[in-house]
């Protein structure tokens, strides 16, 4: 009666853990925008489903013959907020599996100070700077670098880091140059966290360098 016991002590938690299942896990990370195919196992026969803050861009299909595992497609919208699913399953629908999605890489609110922010470093001096001087009269290159910044869910305590951002964009005074790009004065160029800058003889005088992270996921997404 002992082993029966001990075999069955050790099967049950494997039961428990595969009991309810979603294909996209919630460690990883998404882009939003993007429609994403999911797969789901239940312990119990499907009932409903929900979203809050995504949008299911095609209901359920591809049901097994007891309802208790199928697909469905979703977005995560271009927000950087806790994203979720609610699947309710069971008799009368009272079981619920919810998956919450942190990690969706938006910059729709701007990045919480602890997940780091740009401080660039300057070639004149190699030490964090919000300023410099470029000689009027004389084209100069300089380089501009700074540690890569993660990205940020919004709204959660303790505040939610995750990853890292490569892209950034730069708006730079009229006629200096990122790389062997020409600024207009008014369109960010993109770049990443190190960079040469040229600037120019007559102009900039006063003016300031921007920086911004980029989304590179997809096109049109939001920028802070």
């Amino acid at each position: 009666m002992k082993k029966i016991l001990f075999s069955l002590a050790l099967v049950l938690p494997s039961i428990l853990l595969i009991a309810q299942t979603i294909s996209l896990g919630t460690d990883n990370e998404y882009c939003p925008n993007v429609e994403y195919e999911f797969s789901v196992t239940l312990p119990g026969a499907y009932s409903s489903i929900s979203a809050t803050h995504m949008l299911i861009t095609q209901q359920p299909y591809a049901f097994n013959s007891s309802n208790t595992s199928f697909k469905f497609k979703a977005k995560f919208n271009d927000v950087n907020i806790k994203q979720s699913v609610e699947i309710k399953y069971g008799a009368n629908g009272a079981s619920t599996f919810k998956p919450e999605y942190k990690k969706v890489k938006s910059l729709f609110y701007s990045n919480d100070a602890s997940c780091t922010i740009i401080q660039p470093k300057f070639s004149s001096n190699n030490a964090p700077a919000t300023s410099f001087t470029a000689p009027l009269c004389l084209v100069s290159n300089f380089a501009i670098t700074f540690s890569k910044i993660k990205w940020h869910t919004a709204f959660e305590t303790p505040t939610y880091c995750f990853g890292s951002i490569s892209d950034y964009e730069y708006l730079l005074p009229a006629n200096w140059k990122l790389g062997n790009i020409t600024s207009n004065g008014t369109t960010w160029l993109q770049g990443t966290n190190a960079v040469t800058i040229t600037s120019d003889l007559t102009s900039g005088n006063g003016q300031t360098i921007l920086i911004r992270p980029k989304n590179t996921c997809v096109s049109n997404s939001a920028n802070s």
